[in-house]
This record gives C-alpha cells, sequence and structure tokens, in this order.
C-alpha cells in the first residue's frame, strides 16, 4: 500500500477547503486520543493519491503536538500544512507563499525594559520548495490561475517563496507593536501566521519525510 499524503491545516474551514477536492471520503479516528482525520482521494494525472487531511487549531504548540501525533499514526511520505496567513511584505489577498523557511519571532530576552530577540528557524525540505516553486512557473499551473481569476476569486493571483513569520499572535494592523516589531527584526518575511514553526519544527527530526510550508495570503 502507497503511503498517503498528510495534508494539516489550523482552521476547519481551512481543513473544508480541501476536501472539497477529495473523493471517497471517509472519517479516521485516532485509536487512543479520538482525534478526527479525513480521508480521501485525489486523481493527479493517470495517479489516484491517498490524502489524509488534519485539523491543527492555532499555535505552534497545537501545530506541533497534532503533526507529531498524525506522522504517528500514518506514516505519511509528504506532509504539507496549508491554509492562510496575514501580509507583511510584497505579497496582496489571494497570493501564494511558498513557505522556504519560517522565523520564529517570539523567543528572547527582556533587559532593561528591551525585548531582545533570541529567534527560532524552520525550514520546508529543499527537494520539495523548489519543485513547488518550479511548478508555479508551469503552463499547468497559469492554466490553475486562470480558472480562478475567471471564477472571479481574486483579480491577480502571484506565487512567492520566501520567508513566513510565525508565532503566538495575530497582526491585524500595520500600526500595532508586533507589525513595527517585524519590520525592525525580520524585514525579509512576506506572511504572518501561528503554526509554521511548530509544524516544521516536527518534520526536522524526519529528514526522510517531505514537508512543505503553504500560505495564502487573507
Amino acid at each position: 500500500m502507497n503511503k498517503p499524503i498528510l495534508i494539516l491545516t489550523a482552521l476547519e474551514v481551512e481543513r473544508l477547503a480541501i476536501e472539497h477536492y477529495l473523493k471517497n471520503i471517509e472519517l479516521i479516528l485516532h485509536p487512543i486520543t479520538g482525534t478526527d482525520y479525513t480521508s480521501g482521494t485525489y486523481r493527479c494525472n493517470d495517479r489516484i493519491l491517498d490524502v489524509i487531511v488534519a485539523r491543527t487549531d492555532q499555535t505552534n504548540v497545537n501545530a506541533a503536538i497534532e503533526t507529531e501525533r498524525a506522522i504517528a499514526h500514518f506514516e505519511p511520505e509528504y506532509v504539507f500544512f496549508a491554509g492562510v496567513a496575514g501580509g507583511l511584505k510584497d505579497v496582496e489577498v489571494g497570493d501564494i507563499i511558498i513557505g522556504r523557511d519560517v522565523y520564529g519571532f517570539e523567543r528572547g530576552k527582556t533587559e532593561d525594559n528591551v525585548f531582545k530577540p533570541r529567534p527560532q528557524f524552520g525550514a520546508s525540505s529543499y527537494a520539495l520548495e523548489r519543485l513547488a516553486s518550479q511548478y508555479a512557473k508551469s503552463t499547468a499551473w497559469n492554466q490553475r490561475v486562470e480558472n480562478l481569476l475567471n471564477s472571479d476569486f481574486a483579480p491577480v493571483i502571484r506565487t512567492f517563496t520566501g520567508t513566513i513569520a510565525s508565532g503566538e499572535k495575530v497582526n491585524a494592523s500595520i500600526d500595532s507593536d508586533l507589525h513595527k516589531f517585524l519590520k525592525q527584526n525580520a524585514s525579509h518575511a512576506l506572511g504572518i501566521e501561528m503554526e509554521g514553526l511548530g509544524f516544521l519544527e516536527v518534520c526536522r527530526m524526519r529528514p526522510l519525510i517531505k514537508t512543505l510550508l503553504l500560505r495564502s495570503i487573507s
């Protein structure tokens, strides 16, 4: 039996969006914790892929716990984390970020009322990130984008490869202290989210599993 592809999301609405593209959907419950997973199939050209979709809920801690649990149970060959993110640099609503790496901005030390960051880092699998970046320039992808634009999804959909900032806070304003902090300490980050660091930290311990972080700007 082929190993399944595992796709993780933070929110239920994100999981439902992925399930929309699957066939033969079934509910699977973890035998110990009762965690719910969605099993389905996806046709890719002449191949039928087995897919497992799981919801981690928000925060890096929850993402790490649920990623660990799902990988141990299903033993996938490929693991993706997909969902939305806030924009920080160069991106607009509807754009897609292929997360080459993440910048964990929460860790640090406060000294004399000054926060001195001690950032953490994580990275997607090199081969998978490069493959995704190449696919983003392909005719097949451009056709998919054209179909989405025809359905009024967004006026333009662009794809970027780069860094995503990951922490425990939602950045809801360009005037916030958090936004100013990220502009000062992570000026290269394209987007911000709350799960990527925990996801990639778990995957780092399993170099044989190919992993990729994908975000769309909301």
